[in-house]
């Protein structure tokens, strides 16, 4: 059976000569990436309890984990 899990990570693309990361969202199936999102990731969560602002922390610290993680690139996923 294949695990699926997914995080952000931060990408690093080409543009215009120029080179740019952002933070995507990569799907893995069993812990090795498969895909990636095709646009950057956005700040937002569901309010799903009494404290709003602790997913909103949550949220923070899924993209900061992001920031400690090895950079990724397309290359990774040929």
């Amino acid at each position: 059976m294949v695990t699926s899990t997914w995080n952000y990570r931060v990408f690093e693309f080409e543009s215009h000569g120029e080179t740019y990361r952002d933070i995507r969202t990569v799907y893995y199936a069993d812990d090795k990436p498969h895909s990636y999102s095709a646009e950057a990731a956005s700040v937002g969560w569901q309010v799903t309890n009494k404290n709003p602002m602790v997913e909103g922390i949550d949220e923070l610290v899924k993209f900061t984990t992001a920031l400690l993680l090895p950079v990724l690139r397309e290359s990774d996923f040929t």
